[in-house]
């Protein structure tokens, strides 16, 4: 025997009041919920373009001190040259 819902019946209608309510209340839950995962992701979506610039930075520092290096090589090479080979040659620091 199957049991259906019945406008006049108190019972029933208290009991699809209460499935309504607890269903606001947990459909309340998952938005809370993906409200919060929607703010982590944008924070961490911040947070990798803040780091991603940082990078980029550190990269440009890290080619121009590259190139620095390479004109100081290139430079002490013709030093040595000029003072007639390595082995007359002494270099400090």
């Amino acid at each position: 025997m199957s049991h259906r819902w019945n406008d006049d019946d108190p019972d029933a209608t208290e009991d699809q009041e209460f499935l309504k309510r607890r269903q606001d209340e947990q459909l309340d839950m998952i938005q809370g919920s993906i409200g919060r995962l929607g703010d982590f992701a944008k924070n961490f979506a911040d947070e990798i373009r803040s780091q991603g610039a940082k990078l980029d930075s550190l990269g440009q520092d890290m080619e121009a001190s590259n190139e620095t290096l390479h004109r100081v090589e290139r430079k002490t090479a013709e030093l040595v040259e000029q003072a007639g080979g390595p082995g007359w040659v002494c270099l400090t620091a």
